[in-house]
């Protein structure tokens, strides 16, 4: 027989997800970012309360330069009923950004509370969340937001809401504006590179 120490580290001030999908395995959905997999989610929040629970969500890929370029892969998650994660509004289709190109993991963080306290409309709802898939430890914190383009029926529920729900309407009233900005351009190499880690 022989003593061991356990230690167990927590985050701090974070929530954490846990994602089991059917077959086991992540595998399939990190090859394709079409293909959907049925999953069970459990949401505990930082005090370690449980939040939500969802046996027939569905999880698959999201993103382009995001998901093409690096190994650690953003998901969209999709409840199988619109369900108020961590208070930030009902909704069935949640975001899992996975940062990968932030060696800080706070850009999104910064800019969206940013906008928010300066009375930017349309901030979405986020929190970071430290997310376990089929029972292993991603490695890094995800971050989620509330996905205001996969949610139109949210928008009739906000004061200052969109009329209507459909994609055209919600496309024209969020570039409002847009037309008045001179583009800028930046020079970039043909490859998109892994940004270094800041030590």
């Amino acid at each position: 027989q022989y003593l061991a120490e356990l230690m167990f580290y927590q985050s701090a001030n974070v929530a954490t997800m846990y994602i089991d999908t059917v077959t086991g395995s992540i595998d399939r959905v990190n090859r394709d970012k079409a293909y959907s997999e049925q999953a069970s989610v459990m949401l505990y929040t930082s005090e370690g309360i449980l939040d939500s629970t969802d046996s027939k969500a569905y999880i698959k890929g999201r993103g382009n330069a995001t998901w093409h370029y690096y190994g650690k892969k953003p998901y969209l998650l999709t409840l199988s009923s619109a369900g108020d994660l961590l208070g930030m509004g009902e909704a069935t289709k949640w975001v899992l950004l996975a940062n990968a190109a932030d060696a800080t993991n706070l850009n999104n963080k910064l800019v969206m509370d940013l906008a928010r306290q300066t009375g930017q409309n349309w901030v979405p709802e986020n929190a970071f969340v430290d997310l376990y898939m089929n029972g292993e430890y991603t490695g890094k914190k995800y971050f989620m937001i509330f996905d205001y383009c996969g949610n139109f029926e949210y928008f009739r529920q906000k004061p200052n809401g969109f009329e209507g729900s459909d994609t055209k309407s919600l496309s024209e009233k969020s570039n409002i504006g847009l037309s008045a900005l001179k583009p800028r351009f930046l020079r970039t190499s043909s490859v998109f590179p892994p940004l270094n880690p800041i030590h």
